[in-house]
């Protein structure tokens, strides 16, 4: 009689052996997991918080974990949960404030009495020490910026009113 095992694998385990493994092992890692998992493009994993916040590494969790407690406004948790969203967005890249070369883009907001809150467009200043929405929120590209306005502007309404 063959004695069964049962194989338990953590979902970023799963993304790292994903492109590599034979196409039986993907059905059953996409059955398991969703096939939103492993899609390459970042934009296409992550749509909320919760995607990012599975998706960050364990010390970016344990950052945004030992900051958030219940007597925190608001607007702070937001930008806390902006912050680690960018982050994950970025990937890798890190903006370099010392390289005037490198473009830095941020999401653009505008308030007025007939629309209310809204993103406006994304923008890349030279000026390497000014943004106005902070280091943390910047990004490599000008399509990464857009989308972390508007997939994400609830958490900009609470983060910036």
């Amino acid at each position: 009689m063959e004695t069964l095992k049962t194989l338990q694998i953590s979902k970023k385990t799963a993304k790292k052996i994903f492109k590599d493994a034979p196409e039986y092992l993907r059905e059953i890692l996409i059955s398991t997991f969703g096939a939103d998992t492993f899609k390459s493009n970042v934009i296409d994993r992550i749509k909320t918080f919760e995607d990012a916040y599975e998706e960050a590494d364990k010390k970016t969790r344990d950052e945004f974990d030992q900051q958030i407690h219940p007597n925190l406004s608001e607007h702070i948790v937001a930008r806390l949960k902006l912050i680690l969203i960018a982050k994950v967005l970025r990937g890798e890249w890190e903006p370099d404030f010392s390289n005037s070369n490198q473009d830095k883009w941020f999401p653009w907001f505008k308030f007025s009495a007939v629309s209310g809150f809204a993103f406006s467009g994304s923008y890349s200043d030279f000026n390497p020490a000014g943004t106005p929405v902070g280091s943390r929120l910047c990004f490599q590209n000008e399509g990464l910026s857009h989308y972390f306005g508007k997939q994400f502007i609830k958490l900009h309404r609470v983060h910036l009113t």
